[in-house]
């Protein structure tokens, strides 16, 4: 468990103080059989209080796997010049809960002053009426996907590496449009994904003048 607790004055110089909790658990495991066969499985569950109680808990699993090519038998005949030949294969997930509210699932009235009423010289306070809140919201989930080789030649003196990923971020929360007849300003949802694409080369030589 994670309090966190910030303070600080609002416009009628008052103390604010905000509470936001965290909770989570987490695994990570390792096998590798003949330094043939790697796998690698991670797990975290996360729960906040930033979130609706039928929401605020989620599970985000990572596994990756590794086939050491170089170290099967019929690969042998490579051991003059080959050091080391891996592919890579990885799968995972991670939960965002960073938002700009501490409660944003919580309708809240806001406070003022009146530009436009006053009393004497003084500007008129005011409450306005509490908008609304999406009763859904959860964790913004990335799940990222990605596919390797690694090559190491020449006595361990040249490395190349080779990667391409998949990064997919869902449930973004995002401003949503409804019908005007609503009244007033529609609520955040979590109703926008993005997808990003692409691959990484790298080479690099090691070696001692």
């Amino acid at each position: 468990v994670c309090p966190q607790y910030t303070s600080g004055f609002n416009d009628a110089t008052k103390p604010l103080e905000n509470h936001l909790s965290l909770r989570g658990v987490f695994y990570r495991s390792n096998y590798s059989y003949k330094d043939k066969y790697l796998l690698e499985a991670n797990g975290r569950y996360d729960g906040t209080s930033r979130f609706p109680t039928d929401s605020r808990f989620g599970f985000f699993p990572s596994v990756s796997l590794g086939w050491r090519i170089s170290n099967e038998s019929f690969m042998a005949g490579t051991n003059s010049w080959l050091d080391n030949l891996k592919l890579r294969a990885s799968y995972g997930e991670l939960g965002n809960q960073q938002l700009n509210s501490y409660y944003p699932y919580i309708a809240t009235m806001g406070i003022g002053q009146s530009n436009y009423i006053m009393t004497g010289s003084n500007k008129t306070p005011y409450v306005s009426p509490a908008g609304l809140v999406s009763p859904s919201l959860t964790w913004e989930t990335v799940v990222s996907k990605n596919i390797g080789i690694d090559i190491t030649t020449l006595n361990q003196r040249l490395d190349f590496s080779f990667d391409a990923y998949t990064r997919d971020t869902k449930d973004m929360l995002t401003n949503v449009t409804l019908p005007e007849i609503l009244g007033t300003t529609a609520p955040q949802a979590n109703a926008a994904d993005l997808r990003t694409t692409g691959w990484e080369l790298s080479a690099t030589w090691h070696d001692v003048i």
